[in-house]
């Protein structure tokens, strides 16, 4: 004999589980508002709220927990959006479920020493996440801090305009940086120089202003970008043979291209994002004769 254990109801359906009948109703997800069915008893109790699945649920929480991080894409024209992203190519990595993977975990971290701990403030101050303190496993305990922000949406996005989870020798930003303003594309330089820009003063006091990458199509947009904005840069590969890998050095050298790189580098920042120590540095490089 067929007994029934599935029993459409006036608001939702019965089941029975075992020896016992569960009532479940008709009902709208939190967070994205499509239809569920949830138990009877917690919706009466007040005991959970309704979510269609694990994701929705840790974007519902995330949304309350963290306002600013959640809404991080209503900045994204915006020039302190662009440093952002200039940063997170350079200092940062992405995280995401991968495939056959149970994980819900979709963030952006950005790792940088202690010292510049002020810099990942500003970005909580602009847009949301946290911070935590760390420490390297390097001999000198050297102090470290993290930003981390955990937002599906924001991942989807930069995944969209090319960031992946391991970047470091694939790195293509090349049709989203061609896109934004003027503006916007020194912002995100600055970005990348707060991560990987380094000044160098030789013995004979001649200094060198330079962008380090391990991606070849990342170097070369920073090249281009350089070089169509009249400034004389200079493009050669490294080989780490520790690591049985190649890194690429873009340098200029020539002080009048220092001194309107630096110009241009900071002419828009007064309500911007940069590393106070960098800058401070390359204030200190245009007052270099060599």
């Amino acid at each position: 004999m067929n007994i029934e254990t599935h029993i459409k109801t006036k608001d939702g359906y019965k089941e029975k589980i075992g020896k016992h009948w569960y009532y479940f109703v008709e009902t709208k997800c939190e967070n994205c508002g499509i239809t569920v069915f949830k138990s009877k008893k917690g919706l009466v109790t007040n005991k959970y709220k309704p979510f269609c699945g694990m994701i929705c649920k840790c974007e519902y929480e995330q949304k309350i927990r963290d306002p600013k991080g959640f809404a991080i894409l209503e900045h994204k024209d915006t020039s302190n959006f662009s440093y952002l992203l200039g940063l997170i190519a350079t200092d940062g990595h992405i995280d995401y479920p991968r495939e056959n993977s149970s994980s819900t975990n979709s963030a952006c971290i950005i790792e940088l020493n202690g010292h510049d701990k002020d810099l990942l403030i500003r970005l909580t101050d602009i847009f949301g996440g946290c911070i935590y303190d760390t420490f390297t496993d390097r001999k000198d305990k050297t102090s470290m801090c993290k930003w981390y922000l955990n937002n599906r949406n924001f991942i989807t996005y930069l995944r969209d305009i090319g960031f992946i989870h391991n970047k470091t020798h694939t790195l293509d930003l090349t049709e989203w940086f061609n896109g934004i303003t003027e503006m916007n594309k020194w912002h995100f330089i600055r970005g990348v120089w707060d991560g990987d820009g380094t000044i160098t003063i030789d013995k004979n006091r001649k200094c060198r202003v330079s962008f380090i990458s391990a991606s070849e199509t990342f170097a070369d947009m920073i090249y281009n970008f350089l070089v169509s904005r009249g400034l004389r840069a200079c493009k050669c590969i490294r080989k780490n043979i520790k690591y049985n890998s190649s890194y690429y050095i873009i340098s200029l050298s020539r002080k009048k291209s220092r001194i309107s790189f630096i110009d241009k580098l900071y002419e828009d920042t007064q309500n911007s994002i940069y590393l106070i120590r960098k800058y401070n540095k390359a204030l200190d490089v245009k007052m270099q004769r060599g």
